[in-house]
């Protein structure tokens, strides 16, 4: 990539600058146990086919709401009010998924379900080197 730096002191230091910046490591494993969770609901409210997944990065929470297909409407609207309340926010990241079964949303959704356990303990490595 152009502009990388040659010298690892350097790039590893700008790694650490962005990931502080991103919240990458708070955020995929946020991401990681809120999905697990997910799992578990969706198999056990199988009516439900929206989810509006509202992750508080700095709180290390996942709030679920689940709607049924003929809410449809109900669930844009309220992704769209959930969004517009964390405008700007870096410390939430507001996501909604639709989907009859975990296969079709893991499917769909392939980057929430990717186990990021290597890539996460790499970047940790980086990080802590400098």
């Amino acid at each position: 990539v152009s502009n990388t730096p040659i010298d690892e002191k350097e790039l590893y230091l700008q790694i650490k600058k962005k990931e502080a910046e991103l919240k990458v490591i708070k955020k995929m494993n946020g991401w990681t146990k809120g999905i697990r969770f997910f799992d578990q609901k969706v198999r056990t409210k199988s009516k439900l086919q929206y989810f509006l997944l509202e992750l508080d990065i700095t709180g290390e929470k996942l709030n679920i709401i689940g709607y049924p297909k003929n809410q449809e409407q109900k669930a844009i609207a309220d992704y769209s009010k959930t969004e517009k309340r964390h405008q700007g926010n870096k410390e939430y990241d507001v996501v909604l998924v639709g989907a009859d079964t975990t296969t079709d949303l893991r499917k769909a959704y392939p980057n929430y379900f990717v186990d990021s356990k290597d890539f996460l303990q790499n970047l940790v490595k980086i990080i802590d080197k400098y």
